[in-house]
């Protein structure tokens, strides 16, 4: 992302076959958010497979970064 590596997450979480959880450690090098974490679950739902991710994250501390931020994440996201 613009430049940036983005060498940031490890797998803190990994439960074979059920749930993977990553999310960043230490100092992350991103602009638009401070700590970040992706979880993917899934489980048995009849005889399908339900999938659920989830993504949490926190907004830049430093306050350059949080204007940034505020006007690039919507563009980001999309």
């Amino acid at each position: 992302m613009m430049g940036f590596t983005m060498d940031f997450t490890v797998v803190t979480k990994w439960l074979k076959g059920k749930e993977k959880v990553c999310e960043t450690i230490g100092k992350a090098k991103m602009i638009i958010m401070d700590w970040y974490q992706m979880r993917l679950a899934i489980s048995p739902e009849g005889q399908n497979t339900k999938p659920e991710l989830s993504i949490a994250y926190t907004n830049p501390k430093n306050i350059f970064f949080k204007f940034i931020a505020f006007c690039l994440a919507p563009l980001y996201a999309n």
